[in-house]
């Protein structure tokens, strides 16, 4: 937190010129629509490294948008290698493990490094696929840049805590913390 207090500048100046290329883009399309480009989607997962059913599924969606449609939908982790069959990975701060949940690390990226990416990319969708904190810091960029953000989550986490915990407390936690 402490260190978030000095980047906050930069968070500002990102939202102000992120709201202002959005402006300018929304007007690219009214005025010249024939000049405009196919919308772009980044999609944010947090543990693509993974053998479980959400890398599976992102992994397999980044093979089809490889052959059909990369320019229009990328998929971004963190903390994996550089770049790897098309999944961008953004370098990590810090990593945790998952409690209740054997194995499972997940990687901490710098908030700037994802607002930067965003701005880069020009995504017009934030797709956030894991509300981990990969997610969570796309999900503050998008606001901050005025990108429309959609969510998913493909494991009903109250219940998953539940059943790994045995306790309905830890459920109801989970369950007010992902929404």
């Amino acid at each position: 937190i402490d260190g978030h207090l000095f980047i906050a500048p930069y968070v500002g100046v990102h939202g102000y010129f992120g709201r202002e290329r959005r402006k300018t883009r929304l007007l690219r399309r009214e005025l010249l629509p024939a000049n405009s480009r196919a919308l772009r989607v980044g999609v944010f997962v947090d543990g693509m490294e993974g053998i479980n059913g959400v890398s599976t599924m992102y992994r397999n969606l980044q093979a089809v948008a490889k052959e059909k449609c990369a320019e229009q939908l990328r998929i971004v982790c963190c903390g994996a290698k550089e770049e790897e069959n098309g999944v961008h990975s953004l370098r990590q701060i810090a990593t945790f493990t998952v409690p209740l949940y054997d194995g499972l690390v997940l990687s901490v990226p710098s908030l700037l490094d994802v607002l930067e990416h965003i701005a880069q990319e020009d995504y017009d969708i934030l797709h956030v696929a894991t509300p981990g904190p990969l997610g969570l810091a796309a999900l503050v960029a998008g606001i901050t840049l005025g990108i429309p953000v959609v969510g998913a989550y493909h494991t009903e986490f109250a219940a998953y805590a539940e059943a790994l915990s045995g306790d309905a407390f830890v459920a109801e936690i989970v369950d007010v913390a992902v929404r």
